[in-house]
């Protein structure tokens, strides 16, 4: 984790920069009861429970598949 530092007083960019920041975090995040949508070039990683080998899901022509990676 990185240590921020404070400035000693209260700075309008510094807060300004932190603010949209913290409001960028925020979006990339996955919110709750939301349809989550994996672009192209994102994959759906899975992994056993039991084994612990990470699956990737892809869908080709309607088809599911799982590949070990």
């Amino acid at each position: 984790m990185r240590r921020l530092t404070v400035p000693p007083a209260y700075d309008q960019p510094n807060e300004v920069a932190w603010r949209q920041a913290v409001r960028d975090a925020d979006d990339a995040n996955h919110k709750r009861d939301t349809d989550i949508e994996l672009g192209r070039g994102r994959r759906l990683i899975l992994t056993d429970t039991v084994t612990g080998t990470r699956y990737a899901l892809t869908v080709a022509s309607g088809a599911l598949s799982l590949t070990a990676i």
